[in-house]
């Protein structure tokens, strides 16, 4: 969905509504949560250390829950009211260049397990580009140290990304380093020093 006015919360819950059943737009799914990505697909992998310990861990799986990987000035997860949970139809809805784009995406996958949390998701068929992005926490299990990793693949789907493909992979690129950032500062906001 393109428009040059910001859509409502309401067009966007009755877009994805009408989604709810719709298929994803590509066939490699749940690629991300291997280490092997299909081929002849576009890839963004971006990490940042996030600290040590189990308080900086706690924080970051927090912050994973709250989305705020998605507290961007110019990105906004929509609904306001996602939760993490198999199945979820959101969307990533961004300004760029004076236009608002809705893209929908499926939650394919929760990952809650010692030293991994977060989640992948997945495009659906009216998504601008075909394709899959993870968003997890990963813990060392003997350093203790705690990272947030960022990875994707990608192609255009519609003839608008299609033609402005270089400047896609801009804003994919600034995303997921915007992303790993605003979760490394969400992180160290929920930390407390102790006492």
């Amino acid at each position: 969905m393109y428009r040059l006015r910001r859509p409502s919360e309401t067009l966007i819950e009755s877009h994805l509504a009408a989604r709810v059943e719709m298929p994803l737009s590509y066939d490699d799914v749940g690629s991300t949560l291997t280490e092997s990505m299909p081929e002849g697909w576009l890839v963004n992998h971006h990490e940042v250390v996030l600290g040590m310990g189990d308080r900086v861990w706690s924080a970051a799986k927090a912050s994973i829950d709250a989305f705020a990987m998605f507290d961007i000035d110019w990105v906004d997860l929509v609904p306001s009211t996602a939760t993490m949970t198999e199945g979820e139809v959101l969307a990533t809805m961004a300004r760029i260049c004076g236009i608002w784009t809705v893209n929908p995406c499926r939650i394919i996958s929760v990952v809650d397990e010692p030293n991994r949390y977060g989640f992948a998701y997945g495009t659906l068929i009216d998504h601008a580009m075909a394709g899959e992005e993870r968003f997890v926490a990963l813990r060392d299990a003997e350093t203790g140290e705690v990272r947030f990793d960022i990875t994707s693949f990608s192609r255009p789907k519609d003839w608008v990304a299609t033609l402005t493909l270089p400047m896609v992979r801009s804003i994919q690129r600034r995303f997921v380093r915007e992303s790993c950032l605003k979760l490394h500062a969400d992180v160290k906001s929920r930390i407390r020093p102790e006492t």
